[in-house]
């Protein structure tokens, strides 16, 4: 799944500086796509610039948009160092007729989580066998 950033950084660009072209869109994602370390301790690859965008703004905007996802909670992973989930500086194209899908869904699933929150003697059960794994699960049950 791609999650979207809109950086205050990005903001700050000049409309001559922001790419154009869906093939300098997918270069300005690849600025994501290299990890500040990788799992066996290799070090990422050198950003040099990407889209005409200098080497130091293309480091700042890859930097912002990981704190973010790392504040915002959107990482990867069960144990041990955590990444972030695959996302992109830019908006990523998607199909009208997909994004109209999963907007018409929108409302439904929210009804579903919300009747299923209000269901304790249905969801505990469902829960109960990640407690064991998962703190903040156990917590939100003790509370719940």
């Amino acid at each position: 799944a791609t999650v979207l950033f809109a950086t205050s950084a990005l903001h700050r660009l000049s409309s001559s500086q922001q790419p154009q072209s869906p093939q300098q869109l997918r270069i300005m994602a690849d600025i994501l796509a290299s990890q500040e370390v990788s799992m066996d301790g290799a070090k990422r690859r050198k950003i040099t610039s990407v889209a005409s965008l200098p080497a130091p703004l293309c480091e700042m905007l890859r930097t912002e948009t990981l704190h973010t996802a790392s504040v915002d909670g959107v990482l990867l992973g069960s144990e041990g160092p955590f990444n972030h989930a695959p996302c992109s500086l830019l908006p990523y194209p998607l199909p009208a007729t997909v994004f109209s899908h999963a907007r018409s869904l929108s409302q439904p699933f929210s009804v579903l989580v919300d009747r299923i929150s209000r269901d304790p003697k249905w969801l505990c059960p469902i829960v109960r066998s990640t407690v064991s794994h998962d703190p903040f699960t156990r917590r939100l049950l003790e509370i719940f």
